[in-house]
């Protein structure tokens, strides 16, 4: 979970705020005003059911008011939000990185209409050619989950770079535990991420900062058993959060 500012806490426990967005496509950023209909989906599994092992892109869709400008595909989009009402505001807070897959002119308001994917679309390709040794010893999942994503964002340097598109828990995580992976002959980069994610009890997704995060449902924070609405506010008895189990 993303660090949040003092008035971003205030402001989602009063609820008493309005939720304000801005994004930047290929380094142009738009503000509220020039921004249209945006919505990010996100999934955890890849059916209407609860399950392991998945690797699931998220999806973005919005319009921007820039009469003329051309975005080329792949460009990158970051969306931000943040909370405010007439006397706080919080910080932006960014809710993942996408890249352009089809982007068209409305005729009638002129707008441009966007859609895009995050990083693990790109892992519907075979596996490219492998710099790692495979052998009944090597790889661990966690030198084939670096290497997938240096495929995937175009890092250079696996032994630093890479780390930096990964969640710091996804590593304690599977650096916690030493799993071999075979070779990955004829199958795709996905499906290599899906079987990492099932030994680990969980799903690959790419999280609100753009790196790629194990979420296993073994071993789950506490935070994740407490209950909430569908717009994620906290459910209390008499000032109390519920808790689900102990």
């Amino acid at each position: 979970m993303q660090a949040t500012d003092a008035n971003y806490k205030e402001l989602f426990d009063s609820g008493d705020y309005i939720a304000e967005a801005k994004v930047v496509i290929d380094g142009i950023t738009y503000q509220q005003d020039k921004l249209y209909n945006m919505s990010v989906h996100r999934k955890m599994f890849k059916e209407n059911k609860p399950m392991i092992g998945c690797a699931v892109s998220g999806e973005i869709e919005l319009s921007v008011d820039d009469p003329g400008r051309v975005f080329s595909r792949q460009a990158k989009i970051v969306p931000y939000y943040r909370l405010k009402n007439k006397t706080k505001v919080s910080g932006w807070i960014q809710k993942g990185t996408y890249y352009i897959d089809t982007r068209d002119i409305d005729e009638e308001t002129g707008r441009i209409d966007i859609h895009g994917y995050d990083a693990l679309r790109l892992a519907e390709r075979a596996y490219p050619s492998s710099t790692l040794t495979w052998s009944a010893t090597s790889p661990t999942a966690f030198d084939v989950m670096k290497e997938i994503m240096t495929f995937l964002t175009g890092a250079t340097d696996v032994n630093s770079r890479t780390s930096n598109y990964i969640e710091q828990e996804t590593i304690d995580k599977i650096n916690s535990t030493r799993h071999i992976i075979g070779f990955p002959a004829q199958y795709t980069m996905r499906e290599v991420l899906e079987s990492i994610a099932a030994i680990y009890g969980g799903n690959f997704i790419m999280s609100d900062n753009g790196k790629l995060k194990l979420v296993s449902f073994v071993g789950a924070y506490e935070e994740t058993f407490y209950l909430i609405t569908e717009t994620g506010r906290r459910i209390t008895f008499g000032g109390t959060r519920i808790l689900l189990r102990g």
